[in-house]
């Protein structure tokens, strides 16, 4: 499995300092046990924090020169026992267990319901603020989700085949990262059905009046 699109520094490091909306920081904490690379990159972001918070107070800065205080920092980071891509975990780790084990036999324990044509659904958490929340999609081969916008910040993650917009080609592991004013109209490419699990943060905003109804009704 090669991943190409990785969470954003900035969200990485707001995913270890615990500052996420949960509906979004399960996403990431799911992309961080099937990324190494990302996972490691948090390991640094919550030791570097760690480092800072025990500096904190001091009216002068650590003592030593650059190198020498990075040098700690590794010595910190190699003192952290059992921070692997499969420990990776935040508060959302009961949930993320779950989505797991929903996901055997490639979704089909999943109690989904359908969204239109092609298209399934299954709430997996609502979030902490009005309209947040994360769920899991299957989308048949070659459909589209209706172009939408969104009322936050949007994480995804494929799970199982692929899709492509505006933004790019995404496969398994790879992580999507919109905020409110990209607009797009994912579009299934892979053989296979795709499964992607996707958080909003403020819901989906449908560009068509009678997706729009109907998102409503769903609470989308």
């Amino acid at each position: 499995m090669t991943i190409v699109h990785h969470p954003s520094d900035d969200t990485i490091l707001a995913h270890a300092a615990g500052t996420l909306e949960p509906a979004l920081a399960l996403v990431v904490t799911r992309h961080l046990a099937m990324c190494a690379e990302c996972a490691e990159k948090s390991r640094w972001s919550a030791a570097l924090g760690g480092a800072l918070l025990q500096h904190a107070g001091h009216s002068s800065p650590p003592e030593g020169n650059a190198d020498q205080v990075l040098a700690r920092v590794r010595s910190r980071i190699a003192g952290v026992s059992g921070v692997t891509a499969d420990s990776a975990r935040d508060d959302s780790e009961t949930e993320s267990a779950r989505i797991w084990q929903l996901l055997n036999d490639s979704g089909d324990a999943v109690p989904w319901q359908s969204l239109t044509s092609g298209i399934e659904h299954h709430l997996v958490i609502k979030g902490a603020t009005r309209g947040s929340w994360a769920r899991l999609f299957r989308f048949q081969p070659g459909v589209s989700l209706p172009r939408h916008t969104h009322g936050g910040d949007e994480y995804a993650l494929v799970l199982c085949g692929s899709y492509v917009d505006e933004s790019g080609h995404y496969a398994v592991g790879d992580f999507s990262e919109a905020d409110a004013a990209f607009s797009h109209e994912p579009t299934v490419d892979s053989e296979v059905p795709c499964i992607a699990l996707i958080a909003a943060a403020g819901g989906i905003r449908f560009e068509r009046p009678i997706h729009r109804a109907a998102s409503r009704f769903l609470g989308l």
